[in-house]
């Protein structure tokens, strides 16, 4: 029992430090330092642990509501989701949390059933993919918070000749998109349960007329620890059609608060 208390107060204390960090207040105890010598107190570790404690507390509550981004707020109340090395490395100012943004793009072919986008990874490319061999970089942690589709073709089949948009009316979105489903998962895991593609392009049951797309955001961040498999499911209706000359395609982006090294 007293190990277990124990351990939720070295948690509190480490989540603590990691939310300290994002808000920019490593430096703190500098600042301690310098006041009591010029004031000639003497700081012992307990007098100087509680005095960072309140200074700390008080930055916070100021901080969080001016500063903090969206997936800074995110990442600092799920911190304690991330892998231990993870939050060890935010404490001690080795890493830091960035905005995330993990895609992969591929060719999607006719015939309906599912269309696996990871099934032969391609390796990192510029425009295609920034997944190592359908993986999660190895310095890299990302909370997904929302995920993003979009939808293109080109003539010349080369995917990196496609411009990514969804300028579309009802008529001209294919069905296999407005009528399909996406899932994703991790290690196995599904992060995204299976989602209409229609809730990606669709507003008020007519296609999008303009060419931002729609991020369609989970109901609670999903951990996607680094080196972690990725594999996104497009599943598409037997008779779907899509663009003429079938050279179709579709990147799928994930967004959230994602640790990278300093």
């Amino acid at each position: 029992m007293l190990t277990e208390k124990i351990e939720k107060v070295m948690d509190y204390e480490m989540n603590e430090d990691v939310q300290d960090a994002l808000l920019g207040l490593g430096s703190i105890d500098d600042e301690i330092g310098r006041v009591s010598k010029r004031m000639g107190i003497k700081m012992t570790p307990e007098v100087r642990k509680a005095v960072r404690h309140i200074a700390t507390r008080r930055s916070r509550i100021v901080a969080k509501g001016r500063f903090l981004t969206r997936n800074q707020a995110i990442l600092a109340s799920k911190v304690n989701e991330l892998p231990e090395q993870a939050v060890v490395d935010l404490k001690n100012g080795v890493s830091h949390s960035i905005d995330g943004e993990r895609y992969i793009a591929a060719k999607v072919v006719a015939g309906g059933g599912n269309f696996e986008f990871l099934r032969n990874p391609p390796n990192s490319a510029i425009g295609i993919t920034n997944l190592n061999d359908g993986k999660m970089p190895s310095t890299a942690n990302m909370l997904l918070s929302a995920v993003k589709l979009e939808i293109g073709n080109s003539t010349s089949g080369n995917p990196d000749a496609v411009e990514y948009l969804n300028r579309f009316d009802a008529g001209d979105l294919p069905s296999a998109f407005q009528n399909g489903e996406i899932e994703i998962s991790a290690n196995g895991k599904i992060i995204l349960p299976s989602t209409p593609t229609a809730k990606f392009f669709a507003n008020g049951g007519v296609a999008m007329v303009n060419s931002k797309a729609v991020e369609v955001e989970l109901n609670a961040p999903k951990l996607i620890p680094a080196n972690a498999k990725i594999e996104v499911s497009f599943r598409m209706p037997t008779n779907g059609v899509l663009f003429a000359a079938d050279n179709s395609f579709m990147k799928v982006t994930l967004l959230g608060p994602e640790t990278a090294p300093k």
